[in-house]
């Protein structure tokens, strides 16, 4: 979601990935993650604080009806087999519940779980 909006280096990618396969879903926790993302960039100074709060707000308006529980238990038990946070396991176990396949920059969790996630780089056909 942060590469869909604030323009970054992965965004190409990002636009690329969403061109195949257009729906997203989160784990209710996304929104915490993003607002802390963008809270480190009005920080940084990278962006105003009006633009943060309209960009979580423009997010959470288009991932509305597309965040889910998930299964904490599988999560936690997932978390505990790898190296990867809870919350990466989070949205593994949801994404298996939902029958489809993580897409991720994060280069730990597909390497943790290839069978049920894929790197965006390889999803979006674009090099790395």
């Amino acid at each position: 979601m942060v590469y869909f909006s604030f323009h970054g280096r992965r965004t190409a990618r990002a636009e690329a990935a969403s061109a195949r396969a257009p729906e997203r879903a989160a784990p209710l926790r996304w929104r915490s993650a993003f607002r802390s993302t963008f809270a480190g960039l009005v920080r940084r100074r990278a962006l105003a604080l009006h633009d943060a709060a309209r960009i979580v707000r423009e997010a959470e308006a288009r991932m509305s009806g597309r965040e889910y529980a998930g299964p904490s238990g599988d999560a936690l038990e997932r978390a505990a087999r790898s190296r990867c946070v809870a919350y990466d396991r989070a949205l593994v176990a949801l994404d298996r519940d939902l029958g489809v396949r993580l897409v991720t920059a994060d280069r730990h969790v597909p390497a943790a779980f290839p069978s049920t996630t894929v790197a965006l780089d390889g999803f979006a056909g674009v090099a790395p």
